[in-house]
């Protein structure tokens, strides 16, 4: 491996360096979002791991040959490749680890900001990923000299490149994989956190950048009455919030897309009014020959007959509407036997 060298560290965005731990054979160095747990890797030496920003470190697990190494964002979940070896990974920060899959010539892998989605690549084999933090693995592409591989902060956006081979990309978690660029020796590959933004090394040639636009999610909708609708999102409208009695109400279906309401009704709801009414007014009164009008019980709108001699009052609706009370026999139709019947009106 050729000379061993020193870790440096800096807290000025890299205006000054201050070298750390001893010189031996420094392979890769991972850092927690805020930087100050950091992970590194000696090639055929243990893994060593510092909390306080570098200044101190303590070697883990056993000395193997090292090669890849990424972080969660808070620093504490850990995973490492071992070249030719297995797939290790710590969820307490590199105190303790776990041997994952199989061995495999290991070349790099990456991790989701929250350590879950990880992906590692295998020289002259595929990409593998893992969606519970390296528990299960799961292989994808075909076999390619892979060699280097970058994910989003989400890890549904990942790159890989292939020495002598091109760049590949995924929007899906690494489920699927498209070709980019030209065949070059790619050696290595990182990605901006939403993954918009790739950069790669050709090795004895340029570092290329890809910039693509990071749509904005689809807009929610206002609500006429107030409130939103979300995208994707139907909703009934009606035309008037009441219409008159014997009426219907009027609606329309409105569909929120990135922002636009469909239709024009503005009205959350609607009612049909009551229908008009007014009390009802004894109009006139007969004596019955034969079953009344009505029948024998009337047909006004009461629950019982009256006891007296009265016609119900009360409201009533609609206007103009006519009904019977029957009562008797008695008074002034007694003498013929006779049933009284009012006439009443809704006035």
């Amino acid at each position: 491996y050729g000379t061993e060298w020193t870790i440096y560290t800096s807290s000025d965005s890299g205006e000054t360096w201050t070298p750390r731990e001893s010189n031996r054979y420094w392979y890769r160095v991972v850092s927690s979002a805020d930087g100050t747990k950091l992970a590194a890797v000696v090639a055929n030496g243990p893994i060593y791991i510092s909390s306080d920003s570098g200044e101190t470190w303590t070697p883990r697990e056993s000395n193997r040959n090292w090669w890849g190494l990424a972080s969660s964002a808070d620093g504490t979940k850990l995973v490492a490749t071992v070249q030719n070896g297995q797939i290790y990974t710590s969820s307490d920060s590199g105190e303790t680890w776990t041997a994952r899959e199989s061995s495999r010539y290991w070349t790099d892998v990456t991790s989701s900001a929250d350590g879950t989605k990880l992906a590692a690549v295998v020289a002259n084999g595929q990409i593998y990923i893992s969606s519970d933090s390296g528990e299960t693995w799961t292989p994808r592409e075909s076999n390619r000299m892979w060699s280097s591989v970058a994910s989003s902060a989400d890890g549904t956006k990942l790159a890989a490149v292939v020495a002598n081979g091109r760049i590949y990309t995924s929007s899906d978690s690494g489920e699927t994989w498209a070709a980019r660029e030209s065949d070059r020796y790619w050696i290595d590959v990182a990605s901006s956190a939403d993954g918009s933004i790739l950069v790669a090394a050709d090795y004895g040639g340029q570092i290329y950048t890809s910039e693509c636009e990071v749509s904005a999610p689809p807009a929610d909708c206002s609500a006429p009455w107030g409130g939103t609708i979300d995208h994707g999102s139907s909703v009934t409208v009606y035309q008037s919030a009441s219409v008159p009695y014997g009426s219907s109400c009027v609606s329309e279906s409105r569909t929120c897309d990135d922002g636009a309401l469909a239709g024009s009704y503005t009205h959350q709801s609607c009612t049909v009014d009551p229908p008009a009414g007014g009390t009802w007014q004894q109009v006139s009164m007969t004596c019955a020959i034969g079953v009344p009008p009505g029948g024998f019980q009337g047909d006004c709108p009461v629950s019982s007959q009256s006891p007296t001699y009265s016609p119900p009052s009360g409201d009533c609706s609609p206007l103009g509407a006519i009904c019977h009370y029957n009562y008797g026999p008695t008074s002034p139709c007694s003498d013929f036997g006779r049933m009284v019947v009012y006439v009443l009106e809704c006035q």
